[in-house]
């Protein structure tokens, strides 16, 4: 695996020098020895050098629980937009294995659009999340509502990840949108039904495990302000 990840380094036009220099930023993410020696090939006890030179060396498991992952739709959403940049950098950069350039140039795209992500996120559990992804443990699909992707786990999941919905119900924009809007029914001219959506006010609102149908996902998007279906942001 080691040589796997050297060749498609060197392929890809990455020197030994600039390999450490990748090193080095992971580790400043927050990433453990282990995982940052299966992005780059850097042996690990050299990993462990680096990580301890920048005074964030970790002990302990590694965070690979998928279950982790769908324990609420904030975290859902954080981790499925940083996977649609994985992939995105995949594609621009192929190689057979996830490599840390993929990794850096997805935390610094995600960065651009939310500055405040690069000290509050876990980086290390996005990065597990990406090698999920990479195994088949995990897999995009878009949501049919609001149009952006989202994380769902493999057929073969177990635990909680297998309980989740793998239709775009599972959508966690369309879940966080549903706790912050109220739709209620109303009747014109005792025959014709159209519904009112509007912004909730309350502060304490709970998020749904799986969103509702399809008409009224569309109806509170347009209430939360989110936009049509059909521009959504990806």
């Amino acid at each position: 695996m080691k040589l796997a990840i050297l060749q498609a380094k060197h392929l890809a036009g990455y020197q030994e020098g600039s390999i450490v220099n990748s090193a080095e930023r992971l580790a400043k993410l927050g990433l453990r020895a282990s995982l940052i020696h299966e992005l780059t090939g850097i042996p690990q006890s050299n990993t462990s050098r680096i990580v301890k030179s920048v005074g964030n060396f970790k002990t302990g498991r590694r965070k690979t629980s998928i279950d982790d992952i769908f324990r609420n739709a904030t975290t859902h959403q954080q981790i499925s937009m940083f996977l649609v940049m994985v992939e995105r950098q995949r594609k621009l950069n192929p190689a057979g294995t996830l490599l840390a350039c993929h990794i850096l140039d997805a935390v610094r795209s995600m960065c651009a659009r939310a500055p405040s992500q690069l000290h509050s996120a876990d980086w290390e559990r996005l990065t597990e999340a990406a090698l999920s992804l990479q195994t088949g443990a995990l897999r995009l699909i878009t949501c049919s509502a609001c149009h952006t992707r989202h994380v769902v786990p493999s057929k073969e999941s177990e635990g909680l990840g297998a309980k989740i919905n793998e239709s775009d119900r599972a959508c966690p924009l369309c879940r966080i949108t549903e706790s912050v809007t109220t739709m209620k029914k109303k009747v014109v001219d005792d025959r014709e039904v159209t519904f009112v959506t509007t912004i909730r006010q309350a502060d304490n609102t709970v998020i749904p495990t799986l969103a509702a149908d399809l008409f009224e996902r569309r109806q509170r998007l347009r209430a939360a302000g989110v936009g049509e279906p059909k521009t959504a942001t990806r």
